[in-house]
């Protein structure tokens, strides 16, 4: 008889609050600096837990 040792774990979605979120991104060129914010945005992530901890991204998504 074999014996395994299994860890269990869970996956829970997380989804990114629009609503309380801000997206800017500034940058430098050789001509001049510049700064975007973007007002359409969406993002979610996808994690394994063990327990409340998360501890592996299986998937994570993110559109702008």
């Amino acid at each position: 008889m074999i014996l395994l040792g299994f860890a269990v774990t869970a996956q829970k979605k997380y989804t990114l609050n629009e609503s309380k979120s801000k997206l800017t991104v500034d940058g430098t060129s050789t001509v001049h600096d510049w700064t975007i914010n973007s007002t359409v945005f969406s993002g979610t992530a996808f994690f394994e837990t063990e327990g409340d901890h998360p501890v592996n991204i299986t998937d994570a998504r993110f559109t702008c």
